[in-house]
């Protein structure tokens, strides 16, 4: 099972840890993409990196282009109610507690990009939101 931690500095077992800085496995700007060939992921986690980036359409891109289908992308993140999403001056974009659910609908950004993520579960946890998506892709 090939797993990959995203905005991860330093090594985890287990995982193909990808950041701009640190010692991970593979150091690279995820603001240019993901460092992995199509559909190679089974499971991507993203903890407190998304409201770190700028371009998060092509991020959501990215790991739906990277996943298999059935992966799971587990992602942890202040909400927008919590002065935590606030304090932080690298914080560039805030994320509403009906975010994951909107991620996971039709609207207009996953018919434009051609993804499907259905939501497996969310969670409030103080200031942190957690949920975990399933990339759904057709199958052949």
């Amino acid at each position: 099972m090939v797993k990959i931690a995203l905005g991860e500095p330093n090594k985890i077992d287990g995982f193909i840890t990808i950041d701009n800085y640190g010692n991970p496995d593979i150091l690279f700007d995820l603001e240019n993409g993901i460092p992995m060939p199509d559909n190679s992921c089974e499971y991507i986690q993203a903890n407190q990196l998304v409201e770190h980036i700028r371009n998060i359409e092509k991020l959501f891109r990215e790991m739906y282009r990277v996943c298999k289908n059935g992966a799971i992308i587990h992602i942890e993140t202040p909400h927008r109610e919590s002065e935590e999403s606030w304090i932080d001056i690298t914080h560039v974009n805030h994320w509403s507690k009906q975010t994951p659910e909107w991620l996971c609908g039709d609207n207009y950004l996953a018919r434009k990009n051609g993804w499907k993520f259905e939501l497996v579960n969310k969670s409030i946890a103080g200031w942190n939101m957690i949920f975990e998506m399933r990339v759904v892709k057709p199958q052949r």
